[in-house]
């Protein structure tokens, strides 16, 4: 199964996404990740999903759960930050998608929470 396909079986009916990005689930304090995979944004949530072989890792979290969506970069890396009702998720993302997807995110969270 490829990478869209794993997002693909995720995805609800009608549920459109807005954007993805390469990205690694990290754990807090570690600049090195735990688990690769793809990182999407939906008009309804925004989902992880695990793509290196034997990865079974997913995270779907409803827009209207999420707070906020931040993105920290430096001259090497660039982490995107995720917080939610449950705590925060941290993904290092691929450095050059990591603004337009941030902004994507973050105008879909902004959008839900304002409707």
């Amino acid at each position: 199964m490829g990478k869209t396909d794993k997002l693909d079986a995720l995805l609800l009916p009608g549920e459109a996404v807005a954007a993805t990005v390469q990205g690694t689930l990290t754990e807090p304090g570690k600049t090195s990740g735990t688990t690769r995979g793809l990182l999407a944004v939906t008009d309804k949530r925004i989902l992880f999903v695990g793509t290196a072989w034997g990865a079974s890792e997913t995270r779907q979290l409803v827009l209207k759960q999420v707070t906020a969506v931040s993105l920290r970069k430096n001259l090497a890396t660039a982490h995107l930050e995720v917080s939610h009702a449950g705590g925060t998720d941290r993904y290092l993302v691929k450095y050059k998608d990591a603004e337009d997807f941030a902004r994507v995110a973050q105008g879909a969270v902004t959008a839900v929470q304002l409707s």
